[in-house]
């Protein structure tokens, strides 16, 4: 890394669009959550406040049966891997490793689902939301709008009284750092949309704080994009910014519904547009903004080769792109290593990714305007 590039990162102030709350763990962390859930609650199966489908899922996966029954070993007193001895440390060290590491898409949606054995309550999520915060600090990011999967928690039991609970102790803690955060709902392609919208008008009806959007993750291939449409109907009427994650595990065609039926301003990740000529000028001609997470499309193998990420087409077309780490504890990145990977690999000056950052401070969704020098 150059002394230029490394002086910009460290300086420039950014804004994060597309991170994930349970995303940011990192395998260590969510080792010694867990242990730490254990203790305090000899919980004797970490799974059981999950549904039935997710736990068959979960242990379909050799690597978490794995991982799972080394953990079962362990003496419900230990609350850290440092209590360990050496060797029972190093072993359980390795098998979180290995579920860090995924050769298809899979694998990666069984390690996501197994975050949630950290359990239904608001306090076993605050060393995330701590180290939450210090991430945003150390990559200077002044903004931040985190993709909370609400429904997921709801799923597996958690109130909404102890969802606001977890929010506001996240909020606070990023506060603390002198950074601010606002939150996107991701309701989750995986449920049925009437279940969505049910628990939509449910969190509306609870006025919860600094609530600014929804987004639609998951697999893009279990419904058309388009079907989601009284949702985000309900959720434009009520006030709330629209953004969709499309063109991710699906093709072109998914973006071009999240814009025109969906009526969506942003678009999470939107790298299969590239091979339709017509849905990227729908995306130029809209300002529709794009958030590139080349990190993620590798890992999760829709874009195997990072060198040839869309992101340099889209920019080139006028299209506005912000830079996100999407899940950087999943996936081993930060946003300062998405920008370096945008200028060594994929080809950005300086200069360009200072427009990529003014995108992204152009693109929030929370009411006042900001910028890199104002905020």
């Amino acid at each position: 890394m150059t002394t230029e590039l490394s002086t910009f990162l460290d300086t420039v102030k950014k804004p994060e669009l597309h991170i994930h709350f349970r995303g940011c763990l990192n395998a260590n962390l969510f080792c010694n959550m867990l242990l730490q859930r254990r203790k305090e609650d000899h919980d004797q199966d970490l799974l059981s406040h999950l549904s039935q489908q997710i736990r068959e899922y979960i242990l379909s996966c050799h690597r978490c049966q794995a991982f799972l029954a080394a953990l079962a070993k362990i003496p419900y007193h230990v609350s850290s891997l440092e209590e360990l001895k050496q060797e029972d440390r190093k072993y359980l060290q390795q098998l979180c490793r290995n579920l860090w590491h995924y050769n298809k898409p899979r694998d990666f949606f069984s390690t996501y689902l197994l975050t949630g054995a950290l359990g239904k309550q608001a306090k076993h999520y605050f060393p995330l939301a701590d180290h939450f915060a210090s991430y945003l600090k150390k990559q200077n990011i002044v903004y931040a709008e985190l993709i909370f999967s609400v429904g997921e928690y709801l799923d597996m039991g958690m109130s909404i009284d102890e969802i606001k609970i977890l929010l506001a102790y996240i909020h606070n803690q990023v506060q603390a750092v002198g950074s601010q955060v606002y939150y996107i709902f991701d309701l989750v392609r995986n449920f049925p949309i009437d279940v969505s919208i049910k628990r939509l008008e449910m969190l509306l009806e609870h006025n919860i704080d600094h609530f600014v959007a929804i987004t639609l993750g998951g697999d893009e291939t279990i419904h058309e994009t388009g079907d989601f449409k009284k949702l985000f109907d309900i959720a434009a009427h009520a006030g709330l910014s629209l953004s969709c994650h499309a063109g991710e595990f699906a093709d072109h065609t998914s973006v071009e519904q999240a814009v025109h039926i969906l009526g969506a301003k942003r678009i999470g990740h939107g790298v299969q547009a590239i091979h339709s000529q017509k849905t990227l000028e729908i995306l130029k001609d809209q300002s529709i903004t794009v958030e590139v997470c080349p990190t993620s499309n590798q890992h999760t193998g829709i874009w195997k080769n990072i060198q040839t990420h869309p992101a340099r087409t889209f920019f080139e077309m006028g299209i506005p792109i912000s830079f996100a780490s999407d899940d950087p504890g999943l996936f081993t990145t930060s946003l300062h290593q998405e920008l370096s990977i945008a200028h060594t690999v994929l080809g950005f000056s300086i200069e360009e990714l200072k427009t990529t950052l003014d995108y992204g401070f152009q693109s929030t969704f929370q009411k006042h305007t900001i910028s890199r020098e104002t905020i």
